[in-house]
């Protein structure tokens, strides 16, 4: 398939709005003149996060190679993954305050168990009061 994208506008998250300067099937290399940025892409992974085209027609045509793009190289199940793992990593930091908090309030009760033995007279005023 032969994609035609030179002259093309695409939109960056970070530096805006810029035009393809060229395209070889591989890369393609991005003028953003308001950031006066020109930066180069890998292609068709650029458009799955980093760029959007503004032509509504050369999106349609882009999505199924950057579809196919995604299932070859299993993007949707990195990223599933990568939820796990995030969510795995919360809950493991939840349980690690926990355990901290059970700890301190462990330390907390064995200095109070600790200061009442070593003042005796003070719990008998307690009793007697």
């Amino acid at each position: 398939m032969d994609i035609e994208l030179d002259g093309k506008c695409v939109i960056h998250k970070t530096f805006g709005k810029g035009s393809v300067l060229s395209f070889d099937g591989h890369y393609l290399e991005v003028d953003f003149s308001d950031a006066c940025k020109k930066c180069k892409f890998q292609f068709p992974s650029c458009f799955y996060g980093y760029l959007r085209l503004e032509d509504d027609e050369m999106k349609k045509v882009i999505e199924p190679v950057v579809e196919r793009w995604k299932e070859e190289n299993e993007i949707d199940r990195k990223e599933e993954l990568k939820l796990k793992h995030q969510k795995t990593m919360q809950e493991i930091e939840e349980r690690r305050q926990e355990a901290e908090r059970k700890k301190h309030r462990a330390a907390l009760r064995n200095a109070e168990h600790k200061f009442i033995q070593n003042n005796p007279t003070r719990e008998k005023d307690q009793q007697d009061g």
